[in-house]
């Protein structure tokens, strides 16, 4: 049994190890822990996204946004879920390209932005990924683009919001959503969801991970005996969901959340 209720531990010795090589040890084990199996064929991995990391990049530092080693990395990570798993619909941009919304002259920050690197004055940001309607892009400031970790932002509207200090905390944050939900028990309660959110709250420790924002949802992850709970506090399709590794665990915690008329899902990896 693993306690995700102690996750929050795990990922204060993550952030606090400087080592680049570590960068990723926690990711590695979130993905194990929930049955991915890396992505180990030669071919897969010296294929298209590999091509694009090879291809990424020009001669003009006027034309190229700049590709931070954290991304680089996990281009071709084996662990990569989002995407070997294609757990959703989000598109990536490879290489990174800079930030124009309706598709026209790169979109600059305001010069007073609280977001704007103290004394550059690159006001672009560079978007990596998007949303399956577009409704939302994920990206870095151009300005931090030679740092090797760099904080990753959100759209909102047409505003950049932050969404995790660096990107390889982004990537697990990204997996804890979507990991979880496709390669565990899914379980959805019928009756009583504002009680059981408030138990969760009351009783289950939060992941220690950012708020999750996607098309109006707001996730908070909690932690539990081998579960990790979902409680949107935005408006996205589902307020409340409980992801279990074992279908036992499923049932323990149904029994201890309470609710009514809970559904029940099998993996759908």
């Amino acid at each position: 049994m693993i306690d995700y209720g102690r996750f929050a531990e795990r990922l204060a010795a993550q952030r606090a190890n400087p080592d680049p090589a570590r960068r990723w040890d926690l990711y590695r084990e979130f993905h194990a822990e929930w049955g991915f199996r890396p992505v180990r064929e030669p071919e897969a991995l010296s294929g298209y996204i590999a091509d694009l990391v090879g291809e990424a990049g020009t001669d003009d530092p006027e034309e190229d946004p700049g590709i931070p080693e954290a991304l680089a990395e996990w281009w071709v990570l084996p662990e990569n879920s989002w995407l070997y798993a294609e757990l959703d619909e989000s598109s990536a941009h490879w290489p990174p390209r800079w930030w124009s919304p309706d598709g026209g002259d790169v979109r600059l920050l305001a010069p007073d932005s609280p977001l704007a690197v103290p004394g550059s004055d690159d006001l672009r940001t560079v978007a990596f990924m998007a949303e399956a309607q577009y409704t939302q892009e994920w990206g870095y400031l151009s300005a931090q683009s030679t740092v090797a970790d760099p904080q990753v932002l959100v759209t909102e509207g047409e505003e950049w919001e932050p969404v995790a200090p660096t990107l390889s905390e982004f990537a697990l944050l990204l997996a804890a959503v979507r990991v979880p939900a496709g390669f565990g028990w899914q379980a959805y309660p019928g009756g009583g969801e504002d009680e059981i959110v408030a138990r969760v709250q009351l009783h289950w420790p939060p992941l220690g991970l950012p708020t999750w924002r996607e098309c109006g949802a707001q996730l908070t992850l909690y932690g539990g005996p081998d579960a990790v709970i979902v409680v949107d506090e935005g408006w996205g399709d589902y307020p409340f969901r409980l992801c279990t590794r074992t279908r036992e665990a499923a049932e323990l915690m149904i029994d201890r959340l309470g609710g009514s008329d809970w559904s029940l899902f099998e993996p759908e990896q």
